[in-house]
């Protein structure tokens, strides 16, 4: 005789729904914001956005257990996505530096826009400007002005003070309005 045994997929503890189907739910709720994100810190770059999306969601489904059932995960998200960008950041910069280039092959530029176009030529020194960024500035200023975070939310997600925001969105936009126009004069 057979005995038929059903395959359970593992459950959070306490509940009826298995890991597979909360880190699902929580996919569909919110996978198109940390994109978004993903996408702004990678300078529109959609490849290095699934890249840190998807690594995002690994990060989820590790952690899924550990998490609290109830409540919204998208402010846990946010921080992990922002980190993971950083992060991401932090390697290809370390890859792209001269010292690295000259040891290894050089990498393809990331964004080349149409060179002909006055708008197109504004936008890559900002984009440039933006990937110059510290890290810490280039969070702040993505979370403000390509996310359209306020803030003290932007505080509250990277763990800093109101005021040590203001200084970092403050010297990030500077540095983009000399990258806009390189006349300007500097104020810091």
């Amino acid at each position: 005789m057979t005995v038929r045994t059903r395959r359970l997929a593992p459950t959070v503890a306490g509940s009826g729904a298995s890991i597979a189907e909360r880190v699902d739910a929580l996919y569909l709720k919110h996978h198109e914001r940390v994109y978004a994100t993903a996408l702004h810190f990678g300078g529109g770059n959609h490849a290095w956005a699934e890249d840190v999306t998807q690594d995002v969601f690994f990060t989820l489904l590790d952690k899924l257990p550990s998490l609290p059932e109830r409540g919204d995960l998208g402010p846990w998200l946010r921080r992990v996505t922002v980190n993971r960008c950083i992060s991401a950041n932090r390697r290809r910069r370390i890859r792209e530096s001269p010292y690295t280039r000259w040891l290894l092959r050089p990498m393809p530029p990331v964004f080349e826009p149409e060179a002909d176009l006055d708008v197109s030529e504004q936008l890559r020194r900002v984009w440039e400007a933006l990937d110059e960024l510290p890290p810490k500035q280039r969070a702040v200023f993505s979370l403000r002005h390509l996310e359209g975070e306020s803030q003290t939310s932007i505080a509250r997600i990277l763990g800093h003070s109101d005021g040590y925001v203001s200084k970092l969105l403050r010297r990030a936009e500077l540095r983009i309005r000399q990258a806009i126009d390189p006349g300007e004069d500097r104020d810091e």
